[in-house]
């Protein structure tokens, strides 16, 4: 059975016509629409030449314009001929409903794209060389891609981007929510600013530094304090033990304390109301341990698509796995990862955190503070992310340390910004990062905002 793809010949129709008669509202329709977007082929090459026209700054476009630009690329008669133009000039509705038309004609487009990917994924199906893991990708790739089509351009002209950049200069000076998120550690914030959208930050550090804390610090601040949607994958913690230190860090109760029963009443009672709020957080979790990036990739977009999440934190990226090819190296497979983790993080156009661990010859220096160098396994890494934060606490190595208490996150690559060190203060009892309020004998902590 051969069936018709869908259009609307009718909607089509109008919206040509409306363009030829009122040329004020041209900008506003190529801006929505593209020549593929019509089914109907006589209409696709008019659209497409009043878009040329209008591209070219001729004052007027009418019919014997549109005529003069198809005969110059012999589509004259494919298009109709000069009574197909005028008949759609003369029968053109009022303006009034061209958003109507146009989300028509989107809607039509949209169904034959959709039409399009299943041809395309049921070949990919039958075909079984192929893996179902990458269909499923592939599946999930394009359906994100078609919802998010007509709302996004990716060729944009100079003007445009200067009028983006105004825009949003205005926004930051009036104090208006821009995108992107904030770390909630003063310290941290005032050396960084903001983690923007579309950034690949790596937090980096040696084993028992408070990645994990850090980045449940953030956390916290961007869905707790932000009201910002977050989603986390933690491959080597259960979200059991995750809720675990979330809920204590915010009470200010040290969860060993709990798991003794050495806790009070009214500290059983701040855990109570912390519990609480947690349950309205806009967080959502997973914490397969045995992820590869694709089955990652499919799940953050359904969270983007869900839940509109604001950020994506990921603990960690060692224990991610690659697409599986069996000649691929440990090297090349972290390559993958962070080139497809900072793909996916512009494809969502969010920021994604990722934690990392650190190479082991960090341990056979004599100053143990990291460097770029130490990234374990891949240089990729450091090329790929547009932030490297690495944490540094100099009493973990050094039992008589005059920095007690104290974490230095270091930003050693800002691709947007300046690097540099910021003091924080790690209350390891309760997974805390603050700023740090040096009194007359030691550091200690500075209550945030």
């Amino acid at each position: 059975m051969n069936l018709v793809l869908p259009q609307n010949r009718g909607a089509e129709q109008a919206v040509v016509g409306i363009m030829l008669k009122n040329n004020n509202i041209i900008n506003d329709v190529i801006n929505n629409l593209n020549e593929q977007d019509f089914g109907c082929l006589d209409l696709r090459y008019i659209f497409m030449s009043i878009k040329i026209a209008y591209q070219q700054n001729v004052n007027t476009i009418d019919d014997v314009i549109v005529s003069e630009m198809l005969t110059q690329r012999g589509l004259l008669e494919q298009a109709g001929g000069k009574a197909n133009i005028i008949g759609l000039l003369n029968k053109a509705p009022a303006a009034d409903n061209i958003q109507i038309y146009c989300e028509s004609v989107s809607s039509y487009a949209k169904r034959r794209k959709l039409i399009e990917n299943a041809n395309t994924i049921q070949a990919m199906a039958f075909d079984l060389s192929v893996d179902p893991q990458k269909i499923t990708e592939e599946a999930e790739r394009q359906v994100l891609a078609i919802s998010k089509s007509n709302t996004t351009k990716t060729d944009k002209k100079m003007a445009e981007v200067i009028q983006g950049t105004m825009a949003n200069f205005g926004k930051i000076l009036r104090h208006e929510d821009t995108g992107g998120i904030v770390t909630g550690i003063t310290p941290v914030d005032k050396l960084l600013f903001k983690m923007e959208n579309s950034d690949l930050v790596l937090l980096a550090a040696r084993p028992s530094m408070g990645k994990t804390a850090f980045s449940l610090n953030i956390l916290d601040n961007v869905a707790m304090v932000q009201r910002k949607p977050v989603g986390y994958f933690s491959l080597e913690m259960s979200t059991d033990q995750l809720g675990q230190r979330m809920i204590c860090s915010r009470a200010g109760v040290s969860l060993e304390d709990i798991k003794r029963g050495n806790i009070s009443q009214e500290q059983l009672n701040i855990l109570s109301r912390t519990a609480q709020r947690f349950t309205k957080a806009p967080i959502i979790m997973n914490d397969d341990g045995g992820l590869s990036i694709g089955q990652l990739m499919s799940i953050a977009r359904r969270w983007k698509k869900e839940m509109d999440i604001s950020c994506l934190i990921i603990d960690y990226i060692q224990l991610i796995s690659g697409s599986g090819k069996s000649n691929n190296s440990r090297n090349e497979e972290v390559s993958e990862i962070s080139r497809n983790l900072k793909r996916l993080a512009k494809e969502l156009d969010i920021p994604i955190i990722a934690l990392s661990q650190l190479s082991r010859a960090v341990e056979s220096r004599n100053d143990k503070t990291p460097m770029l160098s130490d990234l374990r396994e891949s240089g990729s890494l450091e090329q790929d992310a547009d932030i490297v934060m690495f944490l540094y606490r100099d009493e973990y190595y050094h039992e008589n340390s005059t920095k007690k208490n104290i974490c230095d996150v270091i930003i050693a690559k800002h691709r947007n910004g300046s690097v540099g060190r910021a003091e924080t203060f790690f209350k390891a009892s309760t997974t805390q990062f603050t700023a740090v309020s040096y009194g007359a004998d030691s550091p200690s902590v500075e209550e945030e905002n």
